[in-house]
């Protein structure tokens, strides 16, 4: 026995309606049925077909886009090999090396760069028992150019510093060498100028007497200038120019200083 849902009274199974309070009971206790079709079974088995289909597709797209959009600088990250240059202005600074085993060590491609440049590290040695103190800017570009500057100074003595800057590029779009004799802790005009000694020393890097001779000659005509003008030489101080080289006085504290510089343009580049 089974009572009504609504009112509690004992009721059987044969009951369509509830003796007491006349409920319909077959409406209450229908049972729901699901209908499925052929048509819907049709329709789920495509829409798992095409599941199957298209979501590795969209997969893949997203990916591509997404590679796309990571900077240059990141895709090649972990490459150990430097890229051919991108016919584009760079926009920015990508990598930047201080060591010569640095930059050799993040490519595998570069060999030939380091070894030109430890090549013209011999020619240096070469030139005389001096001890150079090796100072290396290597700058990688986001268009793959790398910017070389390599600088190379040595104390003759405590009076003399010779200083040699190797400034090219990987395009090929400049190379050039600028050497210097720097001359410190003089306290005449005479003493700032070189001698016959000091110009055969520096004709070892520069090897162009002749222009050293004519920047001396010229400069030691201004002896009146300097003696006019020496207590209050600036960052500037007083010099003389040509084409491709200088030679500039300056004060330093108490004494004076002069520095005969000399830039050429290479033909031959080193990387």
């Amino acid at each position: 026995m089974k009572q009504c849902p609504r009112c509690g009274y004992k009721i059987t199974d044969e009951d369509k309606y509830c003796p007491h309070c006349g409920l319909d009971l077959q409406r209450q206790y229908k049972p729901l049925k699901k209908k499925t079709t052929k048509a819907t079974n049709y329709l789920l088995y495509a829409l798992i077909l095409f599941s199957f289909i298209s979501v590795p597709l969209l997969y893949s797209q997203f990916l591509n886009n997404f590679s796309q959009n990571i900077p240059l600088t990141q895709q090649i990250q972990n490459s150990t090999l430097l890229p051919d240059i991108i016919e584009a202005e760079p926009t920015a600074l990508f990598q930047s090396f201080d060591t010569l085993a640095d930059y050799k060590k993040e490519y595998s491609n570069v060999s030939s760069f380091v070894t030109n440049i430890e090549n013209f590290e011999k020619t240096l040695s070469q030139k005389g028992e001096y001890t150079f103190e090796k100072e290396y800017s290597i700058q990688v570009l986001n268009n793959y150019n790398v910017l070389y500057r390599l600088v190379y100074t040595t104390m003759i003595s405590d009076q003399y510093e010779i200083k040699i800057i190797k400034e090219y590029d990987r395009a090929h779009s400049y190379n050039r060498e600028i050497t210097s004799l720097r001359k410190i802790k003089a306290e005449t005009f005479e003493d700032l100028l070189l001698n016959d000694e000091e110009k055969e020393m520096i004709n070892h890097f520069i090897n162009d007497r002749t222009t050293i001779d004519q920047l001396i000659q010229t400069y030691s005509l201004r002896k009146d200038e300097f003696n006019a003008k020496k207590e209050k030489l600036g960052h500037y101080g007083l010099g003389t120019y040509q084409d491709n080289a200088s030679f500039v006085v300056y004060r330093y504290g108490e004494t004076y200083q002069s520095e005969l510089k000399y830039q050429i343009e290479s033909k031959d580049y080193m990387g």
